[in-house]
């Protein structure tokens, strides 16, 4: 093994769990991170001024760095072996804190959820989202059906027939079962 993999596995083992505020907003983020938390916070204000400029992607933190007065605070030293480690536990904290009665978290995202947890914990969302756009767009669809139909008119055809072949194979299935 190389020593480029040691320091990259031993990293962890300095991982922190940490949160920027501002006396300005009530609103907190929560991250989490192998680097010592002063650059870690540099890192946000950094990339803040990038945004202002279009050079950097919107994120979260920066409700908070806008007001210029943020400050990064430790929420708990969490060394781990690895970087999924580290997200489930960041996970944890953010779900611990948006069950409060009063909670200004800023997070969107919450690290170590899984896509089919996210589905999960979203599910009326989704399918509000879902019924909307289709609600939305519905002319669009039935235009791009007409056309696409127009341009494949065997489709339907063969469609149904398969269909059709499945269904009868299955009735004989049951029936001689």
């Amino acid at each position: 093994m190389s020593s480029v993999n040691l320091e990259s596995e031993n990293k962890y083992t300095t991982s922190k769990i940490y949160a920027i505020r501002s006396p300005s907003t009530p609103k907190y983020y929560i991250g989490s991170t192998t680097l010592d938390l002063k650059l870690r916070h540099q890192l946000h204000k950094y990339h803040y001024t990038r945004y202002l400029v279009d050079k950097f992607n919107y994120m979260t933190s920066f409700d908070i760095i806008e007001f210029g007065d943020s400050f990064i605070e430790e929420i708990e030293m969490y060394p781990c072996i690895n970087k999924r480690e580290l997200h489930q536990r960041e996970g944890q904290h953010i779900r611990s804190h948006r069950k409060l009665t009063v909670c200004h978290l800023v997070n969107k995202k919450i690290d170590g959820r899984t896509p089919q947890e996210y589905i999960t914990d979203n599910i009326d969302s989704i399918k509000q989202y879902r019924k909307e756009y289709r609600d939305i767009n519905k002319v669009y669809y039935q235009q791009y059906m007409k056309d696409w139909l127009s341009v494949n008119p065997d489709y339907m055809k063969q469609y149904q027939q398969n269909y059709r072949e499945k269904k009868r194979l299955e009735s004989n299935v049951s029936l001689s079962a």
